[in-house]
């Protein structure tokens, strides 16, 4: 970590100091790096503490976050010990919450799993290496390796064995009980239950980029920017609205479904009895869109040399004074990298902001 203490200017230190300090957590406060909204029956939606995220993922009843300094923390239900998070031996670049359980990738390529196990979902494969991908469906869990997708957990349905004959994929997505793939050509494909059409691929003329599967219904994002869905329309999650165009995200809840065009304009259609239309003030610009059963999290992580090492990477945590005119990243996280992205940080790896 780089070290200022030869500032020659010394008797301007400590206004800086009270200064910089003001303005970063003023800046927290207009720019938050995370918005939860939906249900919070177990307060799966009240997080705390939470600043610079990496990645962040929505269960059913619960939200799994991790942290820009390479900690995970989970908030809501833990009934089935959704929050005992593990040691980690390695960084973790990645999360993925499923029913009632949560997954994380590391550095290495390993996946570790945590919580309800009544199905095997938290039974990693002994040996599984080189992931590149997790999901986490209701109560199976697939990862993504450049030799296929392995899956584990419940199988009832068949949603935990990718069907045979359609290579290797390069996306992956596990839903209640179905889960999605994309081929190298960009093909969807699905397999497991398809009680409600979940599986019967809608005609894409596209290639698609991304896929997400909800509860009982699945959607993907074509490379024209626009979103088709297919499977469980009850309350309206399967069909799109018309002016749903130039999309960069989606995510599919339980009984909902989320667009995120690249004007960073967030769309949704389907359920709202628990408040899932009821966006709170974001953070911009958004980086992640995921849903859960009745809740759906935001978040954008600035990244930045904060540390002054010539390198992004996870050293680049907490608080170091850092100067100013936005040598160091848009450490604000207003979108912009200028003059207001001046900061001083006093904490180190043992903690997150």
């Amino acid at each position: 970590m780089r070290h200022l203490a030869d500032m020659t200017v010394k008797s301007r230190t400590s206004v800086l100091v009270s200064c910089v300090l003001t303005t970063f957590l003023a800046a927290n406060a207009a720019n938050g790096q995370v918005a939860v909204w939906g249900d919070n029956s177990t307060g799966q939606t009240s997080l705390s503490g939470i600043g610079r995220t990496v990645d962040i993922s929505c269960g059913w009843f619960h939200t799994t976050v991790l942290h820009d300094c390479g900690t995970v923390s989970v908030f809501g239900d833990s009934m089935l010990g959704q929050h005992n998070v593990p040691a980690f031996n390695r960084p973790i670049v990645a999360v993925a919450a499923g029913g009632y359980h949560s997954a994380a990738l590391d550095d290495s390529g390993a996946v570790i799993c945590w919580g309800d196990n009544t199905m095997g979902q938290c039974a990693v494969p002994v040996g599984l290496g080189g992931v590149l991908e997790i999901s986490a469906g209701g109560l199976h869990t697939l990862a993504r390796t450049s030799n296929g997708v392995v899956g584990w957990g419940d199988n009832s349905s068949g949603q935990s064995v990718m069907p045979i004959g359609y290579g290797i994929p390069n996306s992956i997505a596990a839903g209640g009980v179905h889960s999605l793939a994309i081929t190298s050509s960009g093909k969807v494909f699905a397999w497991g239950a398809n009680n409600f059409g979940q599986c019967n691929v809608t005609q894409i003329p596209t290639a698609a980029t991304k896929v997400s599967a909800g509860l009982v219904h699945s959607m993907a994002l074509g490379a024209n920017g626009n979103v088709y869905a297919w499977g469980a329309n009850g309350v309206g999650q399967g069909v799109v609205p018309p002016d749903v165009s130039n999309i960069v995200d989606i995510a599919a809840g339980g009984t909902f479904s989320l667009a995120l065009s690249a004007e960073n304009k967030i769309y949704i259609w389907g359920a709202a009895s628990e408040g899932q239309f009821d966006l709170p003030e974001m953070p911009r610009p958004i980086d992640r869109l995921v849903a859960g059963y009745q809740h759906a999290a935001i978040s954008n992580f600035c990244e930045g040399d904060l540390n002054g090492d010539g390198v992004v990477d996870g050293t680049d945590v907490g608080i170091v004074l850092a100067g100013w005119g936005g040598s160091n990243g848009d450490v604000n996280c207003d979108g912009i990298t200028d003059g207001t992205d001046f900061f001083m940080v006093v904490s180190s790896l043992g903690s997150c902001m």
